[in-house]
């Protein structure tokens, strides 16, 4: 009976968790340009969107999600590529990259990876981040290439 009740236990500990970490991640509701997850210019815009590589499972994320969802042009590049290829500013202004960090819990003993999508206006010089971070980062790339379609599509916002 103590052995039921300590997998009980354990069950309803790892649902609760499963059902925290899904919530943390932003919903593309949130996700606009008046919370300042995306850069005010992105109205509009209709050049080529950058995407930086990361591993290799974001990377094929990345690429899922912005061709389902995103409408605009992108490309996926790597660092070299960007500084090789893509140095014209007014044709590739943003630059949509991860910021990965770990998370330690209050007894040091538990790490997990988080990470935030941030978006690098090389005009202005300056960085949006996704507020709050998530270990789900297919969902965070599925909730910001919708949002980052809807902020393009809504030119008249500007």
């Amino acid at each position: 009976m103590k052995m039921i009740r300590t997998h009980l236990f354990s069950f309803f500990v790892i649902v609760c968790f499963l059902i925290l970490a899904l919530a943390s991640a932003p919903s593309k509701n949130s996700l606009t340009t008046k919370s300042g997850q995306i850069p005010p210019d992105f109205q509009g815009y209709n050049q080529t969107l950058l995407i930086l590589e990361q591993s290799r499972d974001w990377t094929k994320y990345a690429e899922k999600y912005f061709e389902a969802n995103y409408t605009g042009n992108f490309t996926i590049c790597s660092q070299n590529e960007l500084k090789l290829k893509y140095s014209d500013i007014n044709k590739y202004r943003f630059i949509l990259t991860r910021n990965s960090f770990r998370n330690t819990d209050a007894s040091g003993s538990t790490q997990s990876l988080s990470q935030n999508l941030c978006i690098f206006d090389r005009k202005t010089e300056k960085t949006y981040c996704t507020k709050g971070s998530t270990s789900f980062y297919g969902k965070l790339l599925k909730a910001y290439s919708k949002a980052l379609e809807t902020a393009r599509q809504n030119e008249n916002l500007k």
